[in-house]
């Protein structure tokens, strides 16, 4: 799956709304890391590592330990408060530090454009 940025938006969402959202609210950062590691293609859920360069899916930098989360998620158990810290610590590339995880927050921001437009589909 790729990113397609040439679809016109369907909501409000904003890139900054997703990030304000992944750096406050545990609930939403554990649906974010499932569905970014769902995004990961097959091979690379099983090896955990990062192959394809398809803007889907966590980074090199971060897949063996997120890919250890999202699976110890979808499992039925909680990340513990040092879990979550990790996923949240300073990520110093951007103009402005922000937690590690909005770094997905555009392919998220997709993922939730496409859930838009897959209801009003289904609605038409």
């Amino acid at each position: 799956m790729y990113v397609n940025w040439s679809r016109p938006k369907v909501t409000d969402w904003t890139e900054e709304q997703v990030a304000s959202r992944l750096a406050t609210d545990n609930d939403w950062l554990e649906r974010a890391l499932v569905m970014l590691y769902q995004r990961q293609t097959e091979v690379e859920r099983n090896i955990n590592e990062t192959l394809d360069s398809n803007q889907c899916g966590f980074q090199r930098a971060d897949v063996l330990r997120f890919s250890v989360l999202a699976r110890k998620i979808q499992n039925g158990v909680h990340l513990s408060d040092t879990e979550i810290a990790y996923t949240r610590r300073p990520w110093k590339r951007s103009r402005v530090p922000q937690p590690t995880i909005c770094k997905y927050r555009r392919q998220i921001l997709d993922m939730i454009e496409s859930r838009a437009r897959s209801r009003m589909e289904v609605a038409k």
